[in-house]
């Protein structure tokens, strides 16, 4: 592609045209397409750009909270090993 080249990206229910593409918030995997046009209006084929949500970090706890003053070594971290993500 060139790059004076329009990227329009969908997922049949928003559509976009342009190098940048901001979703919503993600909750759940979602597949976009894409194609995109030359400057002298050459259209590729449309291919999917498949965005995958991983599950929240859960079961995860830090105890110990402190106080530091620069120069100060924090005492060590515990925690719980962490699910998901």
């Amino acid at each position: 592609s060139s790059p004076d080249a329009t990227t329009p990206l969908n997922n049949d229910t928003n559509d976009a045209t342009g190098r940048n593409f901001i979703t919503d918030v993600l909750t759940s995997n979602q597949t976009y397409y894409v194609e995109i046009t030359s400057p002298e209006n050459c259209t590729s084929a449309r291919i999917p750009a498949q965005v995958i949500v991983t599950p929240v970090i859960t079961n995860n706890t830090i105890e110990g909270a402190q106080t530091l003053c620069l120069g100060a070594v924090p005492a060590s971290i515990t925690g719980s090993v962490p699910n998901g993500g």
